[in-house]
């Protein structure tokens, strides 16, 4: 009798069991549903860490390495997810730095155009120029171009700043040679005599083409003593140059009307 009682409660004992077990196993099933769903849904973070609770708590009923390959996957999925976020916020801010330089390009034209519009109805001519005898820098050259080319166009005005003029002109220039003779009529009377070299680029600035680049050699001037007859090469060149620079300025004016 005692023998089918013990059997009686090992019998119940191991129903009870049975049946604490597959209740566990249909909750871990179910958890590892809801979870595998929100997988399914795009919701990475969130099925990530119920597939690591399902292995904290249902080791016994849920296969483990089958928990971690779906870990895994959800691993690689947040990562594409955050590749794919940082390259469109890479995309999105190049396209920005694109517009900004766009803009900023569109601006910059926008002001060369209205200044080119002030330049062409100025029509200003900027002077620049380095003269010198031998090795000692000549101021005087500066002055005397712009006067000689008044001289020969009175309606020409000048710049201070080449980005106010229409033109700009640049001369270098040097008295590199200097002599002495005795005068005919006179032997005690030395003349001197010097030569000036220059170099003159006229550039147009709206097109940025360079409109005459020469040389202009051996201008010579004379005198009685040898500041007299550098000041004369450097006057007598002066002409020459603005003579040039007026012609060169009106071709161009031509040119263009045509």
């Amino acid at each position: 009798m005692k023998r089918i009682g013990v059997l009686i409660i090992f019998l119940l004992a191991s129903v009870f069991a049975y049946a604490d077990n597959s209740s566990k196993l249909d909750e871990a099933l179910r958890h590892f549903n809801h979870y595998l769903s929100l997988y399914d849904k795009g919701k990475y973070e969130e099925a990530m860490q119920g597939f690591n609770d399902c292995k904290r708590r249902y080791s016994a009923e849920l296969d483990i390495a089958s928990l971690n390959g779906w870990i895994g996957k959800c691993n690689q999925k947040i990562a594409a997810k955050k590749a794919a976020i940082e390259r469109k916020a890479a995309e999105a801010k190049l396209a920005e730095e694109r517009r900004i330089a766009a803009k900023k390009l569109a601006a910059e034209k926008a002001e060369k155009a209205r200044l080119d519009s002030l330049r062409i109805a100025n029509k200003l001519l900027f002077v620049s120029s380095n003269a010198f005898i031998i090795d000692k820098e000549y101021a005087g050259m500066h002055q005397a171009v712009k006067t000689d080319i008044s001289k020969n166009d009175p309606k020409q005005r000048f710049a201070d700043n080449p980005e106010d003029a229409y033109w700009s002109v640049y001369i270098t220039a040097r008295i590199d040679r200097q002599e002495e003779e005795k005068s005919a009529f006179d032997p005690n009377i030395i003349q001197h005599y010097s030569w000036v070299v220059a170099y003159v680029k006229i550039v147009d600035n709206i097109s940025d083409v360079t409109l005459y680049d020469g040389e202009i050699a051996d201008v010579k001037g004379g005198g009685f003593n040898r500041k007299v007859a550098d000041e004369y090469a450097y006057k007598e060149l002066s002409k020459k140059v603005g003579s040039i620079i007026v012609e060169q300025l009106k071709l161009k004016l031509k040119l263009k009307s045509k």
